[in-house]
């Protein structure tokens, strides 16, 4: 009866208990109504609703674990009602725990705390959530932790041994995501335990039904392939595709990629794509004309998804691509979609890969292609091959038994059929394997055959016209044939210059021998003919549309077609030349990287001219042509480098122009570029090509010399000099500070840094000095870097040696990336030559005593002797003859010794010695150069005084101390400023009577500043630094206003 009452009155008893005591009385109350089962399933229930109903999830969670612990052995001799079913779906969606203890043992224990429908509903949220973060995965989004799944894959695992029957009825729509998790997951997430995890509880339920689910993903991966909202990679659907195949290739292909029926008819619809116009750059195929796209991106991009993995799958098995040639075609339309890819990225065409796809991944899909083609049409041999037996063949609809040749006559089938440009540029590149080594007759055959198709099929007979060409086979028909195409375009008049004669221009361009052949293109008189006749076209109003004058399209192909005509004009007078730099510099006065649609004319532009300069090494007659007009064409491409438009332009595009406007300018930079082209020319640096970096570096030096040179001289003129801002261009200071700047960049920018300092002047150096300690790059940017790419200070590893290496020399056109920490090295070199107090204040300041030791011993091992011995043979120079004239050989550093002075270098202690004689007296100074030097300042001695007053004297000394130790200036420099002391002072210069210096050494001045007090005369930048500091204009001795 006692029992009855306590069971009746659970709840408010329940809540005076502990989770343990509550434990304990519901298991003691369970054992003792044993054979009750009314009384056992009433006394369960009740307590069940109390757990339903606590509030307290800290209080629920304790009492179940209590439960949990102390139900062992317990049987339910009831079926549940009701059970705990809230408690499981709250603990799900709240403790992302993937071994929750309480939840775990629910289901364990589900007999006792869960029924079937609560399982069903477990099981249901288990698998939901499963779905939808495989579907999160696939499309690239936010999805719960790796730990929710874990905890709900455990979960379904735990309910499929509880309770088969309920889990069969979900797993064949879990297989798919299943497969996500386990095979995908991994490739697009960082390496976990938890996701290991995630794959074991896959791969265990997987196996449960292998064969049935594989039976089932395959539709769904199929599905993810030629879905273009899958966001997955290519690359990482096929390494899956892998390992669910157990890397076979052939399974893959058979299975999981579309039908070949499905890939040809995607095949013909996407050939129709028309190539973005700025292709015509590098591709006389491809017309610059804007014609409709042809098929649509996401028409594309499927297209090349599927493609790619077809290639993923032919270059792992190469036997599959022998016995399957017809993937082929399909490689070959890949690769130029890749290669267009490339070239137009950033151009506003359509992508045809997808935005996600980097341009990385595309060169290495490119070099993959071409193994596959490459091992395709290794078989190939043109001496093998009857030539006229395969132009019979594409005539009729007959078939051909060699799988290779099979494929190329099906190409240039569709292009017969489907003419396009897409398909000719394909039966060109399919045509330029096959007549590799052809004869003169089979050359012909193919002319002969384009000639009749053109009628009917004119961009497939061009691309034939041009793969023969391609091969270097000149043959008596070809040569016709140019003459004939010559002949027609002299005929046609001005009224049809846009458009026959620019169809006829872009015919020659394709019959056109490649730059580098020794075959002659048109006979001189018929070049010089077809020179008049454009010219007439151009300088013509007459037009056949509503516009005025000549298209721009017949511009750029004559452009092009020049570098053709020019080897043979090259030695001939007249107004041709005239003519052709007469359309290359209204090309570049009209220029606007911003405007794609003259991109194509631009560029050839610049080939022009790059092709003239290789002339006019050997031509003095075309050279002296080219003097004339030289300068004025440079300038205007130097404007068009240097141009803000250009900098927006994709890697990929500015390699159409950048480099070669780089490589034009090398030669003339002394005469075309200007001061303040150091800043604008600067973004080169961070080009994204080694070859743009390299040879832009040369030219921005030379700008860097022209900033400095300029600045010297508005010093020079300017009255108050000391107050003028001097500061290296800001444009390089942000490239300085930029952090996703790639290292050589960055190094060749704090390259440029260094050039700025050479040959200056102490107060332009001082500025530029100045500019950096403020800006903090040095300290915050500079030296980490340097001691991150030398090792130096680095836990556990060494210093980089230098033994090999001379740090004092260094080509950057020779630089290679391998050679990295050798252009660190001389960057670091560079450093201690223009900036070396800056190296000392940081290396002084540094508070890690263990980097600050390694840096030390490693710049007095690899630099300080060297920087030593650059000083010493300076001051030895100096001493002997006026030397180290400025770049423009206008200044020098002048001459140390005269009949009064002499200097004697005692290189075995690193010291120079200046000796005095006045009335045959000897006065003696000394600089030591300790063997830590720059990071330890020089040490100037006082070896002997004679006539001069001692703090006149100090002064001497300071300046000299000045001028190396805080001026970063050379040995020389500050012993020149000594002797003029010295030699001023006899003179009866007075000193200025803030520093007790005669020459300032600041800017080298007499001190010129008045009082008209105490008559006292001062240097102006010493009075500048005194109102600075004393926030006042009085005189420093008498205090009366100076002015």
């Amino acid at each position: 009866r006692l029992l009855e009452l306590l069971c009746d009155n659970l709840a408010p008893i329940s809540k005076k208990l502990s989770p343990s005591e509550l434990s304990q009385f519901i298991s003691a109350a369970l054992e003792y109504l044993k054979g009750d089962a009314e009384q056992q399933s009433s006394l369960w229930a009740n307590f069940l609703d109390i757990v339903l109903q606590m509030d307290d999830f800290g209080r629920q969670t304790d009492v179940l674990q209590s439960v949990l612990s102390t139900s062992q052995g317990v049987q339910a001799p009831f079926t549940l009602e009701r059970g705990l079913g809230p408690v499981l779906k709250y603990r799900m969606e709240n403790v992302e725990s993937p071994e929750d203890p309480i939840l775990f043992g629910l289901v364990d224990k589900h007999e006792l705390f869960l029924t079937t429908k609560d399982l069903q509903t477990c099981a249901q949220s288990a698998c939901t959530l499963v779905t939808e973060t495989s579907n999160a995965v696939l499309r690239g989004k936010e999805h719960v932790s790796e730990e929710r799944i874990l905890q709900s894959l455990r979960l379904f695992e735990s309910i499929s041994k509880a309770l088969p029957d309920v889990a069969a009825e979900l797993l064949m729509t879990l297989a798919a995501p299943l497969y996500v998790l386990d095979y995908i997951l991994p490739l697009v997430t960082e390496e976990s335990s938890t996701v290991d995890s995630i794959v074991d509880v896959c791969e265990r339920i997987l196996d449960t039904f292998r064969v049935e689910s594989t039976k089932v993903m395959i539709p769904e991966f199929q599905n993810w392939v030629l879905n273009t909202e899958v966001v997955v990679g290519i690359e990482d659907l096929m390494t899956a595709a892998m390992y669910i195949a157990n890397h076979d290739a052939t399974w893959i292909v058979n299975n999981l990629l579309p039908s070949t029926s499905t890939l040809d008819a995607m095949f013909l619809e996407d050939i129709a794509y028309s190539p973005h116009p700025i292709i015509a750059a590098t591709d006389n195929l491809v017309p610059e004309e804007e014609s409709s796209p042809g098929s649509s991106k996401a028409t594309i991009s499927t297209y090349t998804r599927v493609a790619w993995g077809l290639a993923i799958a032919a270059i792992s098995d190469r036997q599959l691509a022998k016995h399957n040639t017809w993937v082929l075609k399909h490689m070959l339309l890949l690769q130029q979609l890749a290669e267009d890819r490339l070239l137009t990225s950033g151009a506003g065409g359509p992508d045809t890969f997808g935005k996600d796809v980097s341009d990385d991944s595309i060169r290495t899909l490119i070099n993959t292609v071409q193994k596959v083609t490459a091992y395709l049409f290794s078989g190939i041999s043109s001496t093998d091959i009857s030539h006229a037996a395969v132009v019979e063949t594409l005539k009729t609809d007959n078939p051909i038994a060699d799988p290779i040749l099979a494929v190329i006559v099906e190409l240039c089938r569709i292009g017969m059929r489907q003419d396009g440009v897409m398909v000719a540029r394909l039966v060109r590149g399919v045509l330029a394997q096959l007549l590799r080594g052809a004869s003169k007759a089979d050359a012909d055959t193919w002319i002969t055959f384009a000639r009749t198709a053109r009628r009917t099929a004119p961009y497939t007979a061009e691309a034939i016209f041009n793969a023969v060409v391609s091969t270097g086979v000149e043959t008596p028909l070809l040569n016709r044939l140019r003459n004939e195409a010559a002949s027609d375009l002299i005929g046609i008049s001005s009224s049809k210059a846009n458009t026959e004669g620019a169809r006829q221009l872009r015919l020659l361009l394709l019959l056109a021998p490649p730059l580098d052949s020794d075959a002659v293109f048109l006979p001189t008189q018929r070049a010089i003919n077809l020179v008049q006749a454009i010219e007439k076209w151009i300088t013509s109003d007459e037009s056949d549309d509503d516009d005025e004058g000549v298209d721009p399209i017949v511009e750029s192909r004559t452009l092009a077609l020049f570098q053709q005509l020019a080897p043979i004009l090259q030695s001939l007078s007249g107004r041709h030349w005239e003519f052709a730099f007469d359309v290359v510099e209204s090309t570049l006065e009209d220029a606007s990287l911003s405007d794609l649609d003259m991109f194509v004319q631009i560029s050839r532009a610049l080939d022009l001219i790059i092709v003239i300069q290789g002339l006019v090494v050997t031509n003095k007659q075309l050279k002296a042509t080219w003097l004339g007009r030289r300068v004025a064409i440079l300038k205007l491409v130097r404007t068009l480098l240097v141009s803000t438009e250009s900098h927006q332009l994709s890697s990929a595009l500015s390699l159409l122009y950048r480099n070669r406007a780089v490589a034009i300018l090398q030669e003339s930079a002394d005469d075309v570029l200007e001061a303040h082209d150091f800043g604008k020319m600067i973004y080169l640096l961070r080009a994204p090509h080694l070859e743009t970096q390299r040879d832009a570096y040369s030219l921005v030096r030379s700008a860097a010399f022209k900033y400095t040179e300029e600045l010297i001289m508005e010093v020079g003129l300017n009255t108050s000099a000391t107050e003028m801002e001097i500061q290296l261009p800001q444009e390089l200071i942000a490239l300085l500070r930029l952090d996703d700047l790639d290292v050589t960049g960055y190094l060749l920018s704090w390259m440029a840094v260094f050039d700025a300092f050479e040959n200056t002047s102490l107060r332009v150096r001082a500025g530029y000095v100045e500019h950096l300690r403020n800006e903090e790059l040095i300290t915050k940017s500079f030296i980490p870097l340097v001691c991150r790419l030398l090792d130096i200070g680095a836990s556990g590893r060494k210093p980089r040696k230098l033994d090999l290496w001379e740090v004092d020399v260094f080509y950057v056109s020779l630089y290679e990336p391998e050679n990295l920490h050798v252009l660190a090295a001389h960057a670091y070199y560079r450093a201690l030559q223009a900036i070396p107090s800056l190296i000392r204040t940081w290396w002084m300041d540094c508070k890690d005593r263990q980097l600050s030791t390694a840096f030390a011993t490693f710049t007095s091992t690899y630099f300080s002797p060297v920087l030593i011995s650059a000083e010493l043979d300076t001051v030895r120079q100096s001493a002997a003859a006026a030397l180290d004239e400025n770049r423009a050989g206008k200044s020098k550093r002048a001459q140390l010794e005269d009949e009064n002075v002499s200097i004697k270098v005692a290189s075995a202690i690193g010291e120079v010695g200046l000796v005095y004689t006045i009335d045959e007296q000897k006065m003696e100074m000394a600089v030591r150069l300790p063997a830590e030097y720059p990071l330890k300042s020089v040490e100037v001695r006082d070896v002997k005084r004679v006539g001069v007053a001692e703090n006149k004297w100090r002064g001497w000394l300071f300046a000299v101390q000045q001028i190396v130790g805080a001026q970063n200036g050379h040995i020389a420099d500050a012993l020149e400023v000594f002797k003029k002391n010295v030699s001023l002072h006899f003179e009866g210069q007075v000193e200025c009577a803030i520093c007790y210096s005669i020459i300032s050494v600041t800017d080298l001045q007499l001190p010129t500043k008045p009082c008209k007090t105490c008559k006292n005369r001062f240097h102006a930048s010493c009075l500048y630094k005194w109102f600075k500091s004393s926030s006042s204009s009085s005189c420093p001795l008498c205090r009366s206003d100076i002015f």
